[in-house]
């Protein structure tokens, strides 16, 4: 399990850190559907100043899987509340705090929340949704929870998620649209269970994580259309940074589950309401977990001449 403890316990890594993306802020530097620059920049890109996710780890003590859901739910958020999330982020984490069971959390909400869970969206069909998010219960409840737990349960969601696709594809070609829609909707439900199925194998698997495996987790995902690191890398318009970023990190899959979520909710329309609305109702769930993570006993955060 992560040991990590936010801004590594240290009150001055917090305050640099939180100055530098006011300061990007207030320079009107914040913005959506870029990579970094010295002008310009997304939310990792305005905090790291680079493009390396996994540097939150390293440099902030916050695990790489907040810094991919930060990053999805910045770029799906409407602009008002965008260019001040990277700030409120920060802001909502204690020093010291342990993180890491919120990407547990935040996913579990995903999955099966009775108002924003994609369960809503596939009926008594859900099994296979219910299957990851025991899982993450599990976690959550410091339970052992094995790398083959996840991959089984990757594998149904999986099956069930090409099933509903299938089904979409073959009813918008017979003219049901309205029915299509339901089970496009069901398609990017179970899609969602499964790239967080894939985030909770690489983070919460017990047992070692294999290399092969891994990389075969990757190109299933990809195969079945979801988390297709290419085919959003064009749509982000720099493929190159967004690779580079994103790389083959199943870490990555706890951002494109949110996305997934979000898709579900009006498949036709990425600027919907209904999608914004998401996100903005992950915003809200992501601060709160941020806020409510254990901190570190008093006295104990770190000040350094």
């Amino acid at each position: 399990m992560n040991t990590l403890r936010a801004f590594h316990n240290t009150i001055q890594i917090r305050q640099m850190y939180v100055e530098r993306v006011l300061a990007h802020q207030l320079a009107n530097e914040i913005m959506q559907g870029t990579s970094w620059k010295e002008n310009a920049a997304g939310a990792v890109g305005c905090t790291l100043e680079s493009n390396q996710h996994r540097r939150y780890e390293e440099e902030l003590g916050i695990p790489r899987h907040l810094a991919y859901l930060e990053d999805r739910i910045f770029e799906g958020l409407p602009w008002k509340e965008a260019r001040g999330f990277p700030f409120a982020f920060l802001t909502s984490i204690a020093v010291g705090a342990d993180l890491s069971l919120v990407p547990a959390h935040i996913l579990l909400w995903l999955l099966i929340d009775p108002e924003q869970g994609v369960l809503r969206f596939v009926g008594k069909q859900g099994q296979a949704i219910v299957d990851v998010a025991s899982l993450y219960q599990r976690v959550i409840a410091e339970e052992s929870v094995s790398t083959q737990d996840w991959l089984v349960a990757l594998r149904a969601a999986s099956t069930r998620g090409q099933a509903a696709a299938e089904a979409a594809k073959a009813l918008t070609t017979a003219s049901a649209f309205s029915v299509a829609a339901a089970a496009n909707s069901a398609s990017l439900a179970f899609h969602t269970a499964v790239v967080a199925a894939a985030a909770g194998y690489v983070s919460y698997g017990t047992g070692e994580v294999d290399p092969a495996i891994t990389r075969a987790v990757g190109a299933t995902v990809t195969t079945l259309g979801y988390g297709n690191l290419a085919a959003v890398a064009a749509d982000y318009g720099e493929s190159a940074a967004f690779m580079a970023a994103y790389g083959d990190d199943l870490a990555s899959f706890a951002g494109f589950a949110a996305d997934r979520s979000a898709a579900a909710c009006d498949p036709a329309n990425e600027q919907s309401m209904a999608r914004k609305a998401h996100y903005l109702a992950m915003r809200h769930r992501l601060l709160a977990l941020l806020r409510a993570a254990p901190a570190g006993e008093p006295g104990d955060a770190t000040v350094t001449a």
